[in-house]
């Protein structure tokens, strides 16, 4: 029987079996966030104790208390003073607090004379909607912290160390010894092996984030080798689609946008170069130590040494230039955008709330204040681009992407002179002195040839004035600064002082650290970064938060010995790949086991594969992949209107879209207006790092896959493929789930689909484009893209 469920936008009629289908994606929800306070806690800190303690203490703090009320914690705030309490968790437009800020009060508008910036305002009553949230009363346990007899042993901090791998019997790799080993210590029996449909399906997507084809599916399962699975994994990783999948997941992290995201939120051509920086890197597998040098002081790398892809060095540090601008003038708020830099570094590389400790010293982990301002001189002494804005409309501070001849000359000099020593050395030396020699005298010859404008760089710089040593901001004021502190480390992993040259930021020792083989830190947050995309989850489930307010490791032991094992393998990424794929534990089913779920619900000790739902990327180019609209070629620039930064005010700022059939990382990622499709399917906040996506399932996800525009268009394009490739409707079907699920359809399926599509086709046989079996067999290719099967990953 059929059950019509018509639809203004594309009258649909489905099966009832599809009824049910549009239930459950209506009713269900999937949640894969992050844990509740972690969030709320990042948000206070961020936000709202900043603004506190720099606008409102010096009135309503220890040593003066007007009207009774004070803001130093949570219960004063609750109490409020004399006009009653001043927040209702829960209640902005009842709170007290809300009204002032908002100047909607009869009788008080706060803070006095100029009034709080509406995104501050906006951030005040969304924390109060969430519950106004105050970290110090989510301290961490007494016994963890007593625990702690010194910061040093504090598991986050202790080097890393190679443990011994556990003699396991069963286990085919290190990784599922570890596994195993505390498996069994619960109870707990693995699932079996996955089959090879749902292998092929679950390497293809997660390494290149597109579906496999029909022809490689079969050529797989034809495959009986038995290194069949590793060929498989090296063919994917060879990809030019790996880099993009992955350096998406990259881009979470370091906060990508197009655009600058204060007032006008301006646009950045140029910063399409570093996202293809990104992608490039990945496809190569550089070392990741490398990678991340060159991100935080590629020019300083590239001044060095300019014969050696100078281009793509300056062009790394975008990393640094894309953090996001406030205000409407040039500079405005610019301590903002240091703290900006510094979240991105702390939570991204670090995996340390660095910014929590801007205001005052971090309430739980080991950073103190002058750690902040210790990390903040080295930006402080860096020249950061300016994009335009209303009361600063002109771009500056761009970097050339050539080096200067000025620059050449002192470098061939340098060379020069130390050739004849060179002559002496080994053969291999003196080949790559001379070759060296060759380059900046071709790169020279270039330059001064050179005619017009130098390509430009959204990059940095170290600032024309030199490096110098930051103030502490009392209370996170700017304007009240206090002792000054010299640039270093993290003093609690190194508490030594870096000797960083005179008229230098430092930036170039700040990378060096971070990315050396001592910190115990940078190895352990990205192995486990790789880990919690391959499998839904990290090791440490806050996988940007490795501190008190974190989430222990499950397995601590297996998190050091990956991250033994990256540094050894010259920390390569792709090597990590292919030990995690390799193992039993990515290759297991997901089916459910009772006695295990029983016990181990959340699945923490990997005992099967968890199913989850594809990013919005991957559902976008899944859809234009099986229609066979997408188009696999790079996109590079973007069509911003020229000068726009002449015409942009805080009232009318950029807010376009642009739109392509191109792999969706090659989207225009605005800052402040969202593309709604990203937004839609829960994908990252431009303005800073993500760690892990949200993972929500509402009505309108799935009203969008069974109405939107874009599905109808892509349905009508795969229905017409489907057409043309098989003139037979049963061979037909095989063919569009093979496309789309990677699968032949059930016996089941297939008469259903067949009756449906008979009864369909016969209702709109007068229809236009093609009539009724083109209207038909749409319906049907929609049915298989809104399906869940379609968009989650077994």
């Amino acid at each position: 029987m059929l059950i019509s469920t018509d639809c203004k936008a594309c009258a649909v009629r489905s099966p009832s079996f599809l009824v049910v289908l549009l239930g459950i994606l209506l009713g269900s929800s999937y949640a894969g966030a992050a844990e509740p306070g972690a969030d709320q806690v990042r948000f206070f800190e961020r936000h709202i104790r900043p603004v506190l303690m720099s606008t409102c203490l010096e009135c309503h703090g220890r040593n003066q208390v007007e009207r009774g009320l004070r803001v130093s914690s949570l219960a004063s705030l609750l109490e409020g003073g004399a006009s009653g309490a001043a927040i209702v968790a829960g209640d902005p437009d009842g709170s007290l607090l809300i009204q002032a800020i908002r100047g909607e009060h009869e009788r008080f508008q706060m803070p006095p004379g100029e009034p709080l910036d509406q995104r501050v305002v906006g951030h005040f009553e969304r924390w109060v909607a969430d519950g106004a949230v105050w970290p110090d009363d989510l301290a961490a346990s007494d016994d963890e912290l007593s625990r702690l007899k010194h910061w040093a042993d504090y598991w986050a901090f202790r080097p890393v160390t190679a443990p011994d791998v556990p003699q396991v019997e069963g286990a085919s790799s290190p990784i599922d010894a570890f596994l195993l080993q505390a498996m069994r210590e619960q109870g707990l029996q693995p699932a079996d092996r996955a089959d090879r449909r749902t292998l092929i399906r679950r390497a293809t997507y997660g390494l290149t984030g597109l579906p496999p084809t029909p022809e490689e599916i079969a050529a797989f399962l034809e495959d009986e080798s038995p290194d069949a699975f590793q060929r498989l994994v090296d063919r994917l990783l060879d990809s030019l689609d790996y880099g993009r999948r992955w350096g998406r997941h990259w881009l979470d992290v370091a906060r990508y946008g197009d655009t600058s995201g204060d007032g006008t939120d301006q646009p950045i051509p140029e910063a399409h170069l570093y996202r293809d920086y990104v992608i490039d890197a990945f496809n190569q597998d550089m070392p990741y130590d490398q990678f991340l040098v060159e991100q935080i002081a590629g020019d300083l790398l590239a001044s060095q040494e300019p014969e050696d892809r100078y281009d793509q060095r300056v062009i790394a540090t975008g990393y640094i230039a894309l953090s996001r601008r406030f205000g409407n003038r040039h500079g405005s708020d610019h301590h903002l955008t240091i703290e900006n830099t510094l979240d991105t570094i702390g939570e991204g590389l670090l995996g340390m709330t660095v910014s929590c400790a801007r205001c005052h010293d971090h309430r739980f982990d080991p950073i103190p204040t002058s750690d902040y301002y210790s990390l903040y001189g080295y930006f402080q002494s860096t020249r950061y681009p300016h994009a335009g804005t209303e009361h600063n409309r002109y771009r500056e501070h761009f970097v050339p992407r050539l080096p200067d001849e000025q620059m050449l000359e002192a470098r061939l000099a340098v060379l020069e002179e130390d050739h004849q020593a060179t002559l002496a050395g080994l053969q291999q030396a003196e080949a790559e002195h001379s070759r060296r020699l060759d380059r900046v005298r071709f790169l020279l010859d270039e330059v001064r040839a050179h005619e017009g404008p130098v390509p430009m760089a959204w990059a940095v710089t170290d600032d024309k004035d030199g490096g110098r040593d930051a103030r502490i901001h009392q209370a996170g004021n700017p304007r009240r600064q206090g002792d000054r502190v010299p640039r270093a480390f993290l003093s609690v992993v190194d508490d030594t002082i870096p000797d960083i040259p005179a008229q230098q930021s430092g930036r170039l020792q700040l990378a060096r650290w971070i990315a050396s083989n001592d910190n115990p830190l940078t190895p352990r947050v990205m192995v486990n970064r790789i880990w919690y995309h391959h499998f839904g989850r990290g090791i440490v489930e806050s996988v940007n938060m490795f501190g008190v307010q974190g989430s222990p490791p499950t397995h601590p032991e297996l998190l050091d010995w990956l991250a033994t094992e990256f540094i050894e393998s010259g920390w390569s990424i792709k090597h990590m790949h292919r030990l995690i794929m390799g193992s039993q534990a990515y290759q297991r089913t997901s089916a459910a086991h009772e006695a295990n779920a029983a016990h181990d619900a959340e699945n923490r000790y990997y005992w099967r594969f968890d199913k989850r739902r594809l990013e919005a990327e991957a559902i976008r180019d899944a859809v234009l992949f099986v229609s066979g609209r997408l188009d696999r070629r790079p996109h590079t620039k973007h069509p911003f209107p020229e000068e726009s930064f002449k015409r942009l005010t805080q009232h009318n700022p950029f807010n376009d879209i642009y739109d392509h059939n191109h792999r969706t990382v090659y989207l225009m990622s605005p800052r402040l207006n969202r593309h709604p499709f990203i937004e839609l399917f829960d994908g990252p906040d431009p303005n800073y790092p993500t760690g892990q996506r949200d993972v929500s399932t509402v009505p309108l996800q799935a009203l969008f896959l069974m109405n939107s525009d874009f599905i109808q268009t892509n349905a009508r394009a795969f229905a017409r493929r489907l057409l043309d490739a098989e003139p037979e409707e049963a061979a037909r079907l095989r063919q569009g789930y093979q496309h789309a699920l990677g699968r032949p359809p059930t016996p089941q399926e297939r008469d259903q689909m067949l009756a449906y599509l008979a009864e369909y086709e016969q209702q709109y046989a007068g229809s236009a484009e093609g009539g009724g079996r083109l209207a038909a067999w749409t319906s049907v290719a929609r049915i298989l893209f809104a399906s869940n099967e379609f968009i989650y990953l077994d």
